[in-house]
């Protein structure tokens, strides 16, 4: 983890949800942080701004596209701050208008999970390619090798009869 590498991290999520909660139980440090409407919550952005000075923040991670503008007006008040977007959904909605292009404009790095969702980012908004990148999930297949494993050793592990059709 970060934490392990000697990196510090601090999340802003709202107050009583999952990733609060979880940060809350694992030590990390938690801020408050709840935007009211969907653009332009000047007082979310001086929330954000304010934890992200106090925390000394060098790095943004956005896992929401909706907080995109967050991070776009927050940058005006900490412009030293490299914001990534991880794009988790494919969408292939244009966004190439005024707001989104200095929207996108201030994020240094957009995260997507395929190439096709990258190809999608690229036709959709104005991002620079060499800010697009790829990030796959990627999955070890070894442990799923048949030949690494035997079918009664594994009936008995899961304590399933060994003589009987599953």
């Amino acid at each position: 983890t970060l934490r392990e590498r000697g990196i510090n991290v601090m999340i802003a999520a709202p107050d009583g949800s999952p990733l609060f909660a979880n940060a809350r139980r694992d030590e990390i440090r938690v801020d408050s942080f709840l935007p009211r409407r969907k653009y332009g919550d000047l007082r979310a952005v001086r929330t954000l701004a304010h934890s992200l000075n106090d925390f000394g923040a060098t790095h943004g991670i956005l896992f929401r596209s909706q907080d995109i503008h967050l991070a776009a007006l927050a940058h005006h008040r900490m412009p030293t701050i490299r914001w990534t977007f991880y794009q988790q959904m494919q969408s292939a909605v244009m966004k190439r208008d005024f707001i989104h292009r200095w929207m996108h404009r201030h994020l240094s790095l957009w995260l997507t999970l395929t190439k096709r969702m990258r190809d999608d980012v690229l036709r959709c908004t104005a991002m620079p390619p060499d800010r697009v990148l790829v990030s796959f999930l990627g999955r070890n297949t070894s442990h799923f090798d048949p030949i690494k494993h035997s079918a009664v050793e594994a009936r008995i592990a899961l304590e399933l009869p060994i003589d009987k059709f599953i």
